[in-house]
């Protein structure tokens, strides 16, 4: 994996072939630490040379951010390794967190959220990684739901000397909602949204904080971005450690069996305002 910064191909080494010898050629960097890289068709129906550049040919590699590339990755997963070192949790008889092939963007697998019949019930995925020196973060999860479900939540907890920090936002299928999580750990109502459903539907959701000030810079939800700058986080104020907590959960209130499938997961630093 990139870990998307400009430098990141230092790290590596670039084989060619001499077109006229057919020798192997080193694809060396340029001043700015870029390689150019020539396509097959060396140039293009305007006589143009092709080259492409760090963006392109990180793309072209699998880097993760596919639909906001804003931010700079620090960790990831599309669960094709399974479960291993990941957090999860679940409420309830029978609810569980498995990996599944039912439905999959990537990677052949994803993770099904199941919830099951009863009272209140929830069902977590996520990861526990040391918190990085940085002050705003991102979370992103991409999901798919086949059937009706009360609240699919992702959720940011970051601990340090100023105290541990809590946000997050859910999508609320039966009611069509965006709520937050206020200052006192309390969920509020953003706004409405619609989203279409089905067996091949994939969605994004991605949410932005700034831990410096504890406060929300933004949600995307959707093709749509909703601005929570000047929302406060909660926090409670008790230094802990420098840990960072993120996790998506499907929330069932209402005593159904319900699912949601995970695709990919990932946390992000370095985010604009």
């Amino acid at each position: 994996m990139t870990s998307g910064y400009p430098d990141w191909t230092r790290a590596i080494q670039l084989l060619g072939r001499d077109a006229v010898t057919g020798e192997p050629v080193v694809l060396g960097l340029d001043g700015d630490g870029r390689i150019t890289v020539f396509l097959v068709d060396d140039t293009d129906q305007w006589g143009q040379v092709l080259a492409v550049g760090n963006a392109e040919l990180a793309g072209r590699l699998g880097f993760p951010a596919t639909w906001d590339q804003r931010g700079k990755i620090v960790w990831w997963t599309d669960f094709r390794d399974g479960l291993a070192g990941l957090y999860t949790d679940t409420d309830g008889i029978g609810a569980s967190v498995t990996i599944d092939p039912t439905y999959s963007l990537s990677g052949g697998y994803s993770v099904k959220l199941l919830t099951t019949a009863g009272a209140a019930r929830f069902a977590d995925v996520g990861i526990s990684i040391d918190s990085p020196p940085a002050e705003r973060f991102g979370a992103y999860v991409r999901w798919l739901g086949d059937q009706e479900f009360d609240f699919l939540e992702l959720h940011m907890e970051i601990g340090g000397d100023t105290g541990r920090c809590h946000a997050g936002i859910r999508f609320g299928r039966a009611n069509d909602e965006l709520d937050y999580l206020d200052s006192d750990e309390e969920w509020q109502t953003w706004g409405e949204l619609a989203l279409e459903f089905g067996d091949i539907t994939w969605h994004n959701l991605k949410l932005v904080i700034d831990r410096s000030a504890d406060t929300y810079l933004r949600a995307l939800v959707g093709g749509t971005e909703y601005d929570l700058s000047g929302y406060d986080m909660y926090n409670d104020a008790e230094e802990t450690e420098h840990q960072m907590v993120c996790y998506v959960r499907l929330s069932c209130l209402n005593g159904d069996s319900e699912s949601v499938w995970i695709d990919t997961m990932a946390v992000t630093v370095g985010e604009p305002t």
